[in-house]
């Protein structure tokens, strides 16, 4: 079962006509945006880009710091936010790789085919802003 504090963590985004799923990390108290690095097709690595982060059926627009791994054939980027504010509410996540088994279900979170969309009729509950 996908837990809450994961559901939480996890929205929609835009860049320019392109939209991604997303979600939020913590490393040393400072709060990432974790998110695909083909978005950001004319990107450069640190580039400070405004993004549109989708709460209550509204983009609202941040302005982000882009990292990619230095890998270009990994489609990972990370944003943090400029100024620094945090997206989403910090919840605690024990998940880890201790005790994945084969066989084990797991769960894909996101929003393909514009499921956003069709699911905007139901109550949101991001923490965002």
């Amino acid at each position: 079962m996908v837990t809450s504090d994961i559901l939480c963590r996890t929205f929609r985004i835009k860049y320019g006509n392109g939209l991604a799923t997303a979600f939020t990390i913590e490393n040393e108290s400072i709060q990432y945006i974790v998110t695909a690095k083909h978005l950001f097709d004319n990107v450069q690595c640190g580039d400070i880009v405004s993004i549109g982060i989708l709460n209550s059926r509204h983009y609202f627009s941040v302005n982000v710091v882009v990292w990619f791994h230095q890998n270009t054939t990994i489609d990972c980027a990370v944003l943090k936010t400029a100024p620094y504010i945090e997206v989403t509410g910090k919840f605690p996540n024990e998940n880890t790789l201790d005790g994945i088994t084969l066989g084990q279900d797991v769960f894909f979170l996101g929003y393909p085919y514009n499921y956003d969309e069709i699911l905007s009729s139901f109550p949101q509950t991001q923490y965002l802003l």
